[in-house]
């Protein structure tokens, strides 16, 4: 598997240029970046996984497709790319430089589905395209793997009001608001608290910058002296709260609910400093969205769902069952993720 992230000076370069080219195409070899493909045979098939943003969370969807690359053999070239600034133009940049070295097919988590339908659209025509982790339902991509973000937001609800059954005031931490995955997961936190003493008095988002998420959470607590509850929508958000928390010495009184199974977030439902994580099952993203989008490249329509969709159901990860659950991960990914004691 080739592996592809930008990071500092590359992500700026790449971005500033995206925004000043029309097509978002950089030329190898011109101003702008190179995510080279480095085939390692003739004639294998070059497909890619592009993730919206870069943390813990994708390093688990990252062993999934390794697995997916050593099923599938020599044949393919599995490509994973995490844009490390969770930017729309860095992203759309990586996807253009991708197809325009040959890629077939595509699996990728927009980062802005409303935003990015047109160009989504546009890629259709040139690749085989679906979608996972979060989904562009509007747009003409094949199919979207991943989890019913509705559902976990729901989920994600039931322990909001289990973690305060006497209600009380929270507020919602996310990168991007405006992304099918946070909207659709807000969403299902509202309906599952109607009717409930719980009030949501914001929703704060950072844009992926995880300072900018820890500063919001702290932020937060000082405005408001008689919060309950912070809840992160992303998968990064979890440790940011955590520490703001911590630091302002409020472990208890502020109560944390979030998303995804970041090391730190497992650590703290250890702690008993986290309520629940509302985790999905990023391996299985990375290992079925792979062979779907290796099948897609031979032209094997067959192997699309027949409705359009591959759920996976999200999991509460509570004190309760957390050591099973870092025991299970720790041996899906071959990595530890902490104590399962």
């Amino acid at each position: 598997m080739n592996r592809y992230r930008f990071t500092g000076i590359a992500a700026t370069i790449v971005a500033a240029t995206f925004m000043l080219a029309d097509s978002a195409f950089c030329a190898p070899g011109g101003v702008g970046f190179s995510a080279p493909i480095a085939l390692s045979r003739p004639g294998q098939i070059p497909i890619a996984f592009v993730t919206n943003n870069a943390s813990d969370y994708w390093l688990i969807a990252e062993a999934g497709a390794n697995q997916a690359q050593k099923e599938l053999g020599h044949k393919f070239q599995v490509n994973f790319a995490m844009p490390s600034d969770g930017s729309v133009a860095v992203q759309e940049a990586t996807v253009n430089q991708y197809i325009e070295q040959g890629i077939k097919a595509i699996a990728i988590s927009p980062v802005d589905a409303k935003k990015q339908n047109a160009w989504l659209n546009s890629i259709c025509h040139k690749v085989k395209l679906i979608t996972q982790d979060s989904d562009a339902p509007q747009s003409a991509r094949l199919a979207y793997i991943g989890t019913d973000n509705h559902a976990a937001g729901v989920l994600a609800g039931d322990c909001i009001k289990r973690a305060l059954p006497n209600g009380g005031k929270i507020e919602l931490f996310v990168g991007n608001r405006v992304a099918q995955n946070s909207r659709d997961r807000e969403q299902g936190i509202r309906d599952a608290l109607k009717g409930s003493s719980v009030q949501i008095l914001d929703v704060v988002t950072d844009q992926t910058d995880v300072g900018l998420a820890k500063k919001n959470a702290s932020d937060a607590m000082t405005a408001h002296p008689d919060l309950s509850m912070e809840v992160g929508l992303y998968s990064y958000n979890g440790p940011a709260i955590l520490e703001a928390v911590q630091e302002a010495r409020n472990v208890g009184k502020v109560k944390i609910v979030c998303f995804d199974q970041e090391k730190a977030t497992l650590a703290g439902i250890h702690q008993g400093a986290i309520a629940a994580t509302i985790v999905q099952q990023p391996y299985k993203f990375g290992f079925k969205g792979t062979l779907l989008i290796a099948q897609l490249a031979i032209g094997n329509m067959a192997a699309l769902p027949k409705n359009g969709f591959y759920y996976f159901p999200a999991v509460a990860v509570t004190p309760g069952n957390v050591g099973k659950y870092i025991a299970e991960l720790n041996k899906e990914t071959g990595k530890s993720w902490g104590s399962t004691n």
